[in-house]
C-alpha cells in the first residue's frame, strides 16, 4: 500500500477494512476519522511561500532607508551647490572647488546606494 507523504497513523486491511488515502485511524478511539492531504500541503506551500515574502520585504526596507539615509546628505549637497553657485554668480568670483568638491560628495553618495543594491 502507497502512502501519501507525511502519513500518520496505523492503517491496515485488517483494521475495519481499508478505508482509502484520505482517512486515518484515531489512535485513543479506533476510528477512521478523514483527513485532507492536500489542504496540509497546501499550508506547507503557502507558509513557504509566506515567509520569502517576509524576507523579500524586509530588504526592501532595509534598501528603501539606506537611499533615504544617503539622499538626505544628497539633498544636503545640492542645497550647497545651489547657495553657492547664487553666491558666484552675485560677486562675480569664480569659485568652482566648492562645487566641485560638492559634485564628487553627490557622485560619492551615488555610489554607496548602488553599491548596497
Amino acid at each position: 500500500m502507497i502512502l501519501p507523504v507525511g502519513y500518520e497513523g496505523n492503517q491496515s486491511t485488517s483494521l475495519k477494512g481499508n478505508k482509502g488515502l484520505n482517512s486515518r485511524l484515531h489512535r485513543r478511539s479506533g476510528k477512521f476519522i478523514k483527513t485532507n492531504y492536500l489542504n496540509k500541503r497546501l499550508l506547507t506551500i503557502f507558509s513557504i511561500s509566506f515567509e520569502i515574502l517576509r524576507v523579500t520585504l524586509i530588504c526592501i526596507c532595509i534598501l528603501f532607508y539606506n537611499i533615504l539615509f544617503f539622499g538626505i546628505f544628497i539633498l544636503f549637497e545640492l542645497i550647497q551647490i545651489f547657495r553657492d553657485s547664487k553666491y558666484v554668480q552675485s560677486n562675480k568670483i569664480l569659485n568652482t572647488a566648492t562645487l566641485n568638491s560638492s559634485f564628487q560628495n553627490i557622485i560619492v553618495y551615488s555610489s554607496y546606494i548602488c553599491f548596497l543594491y
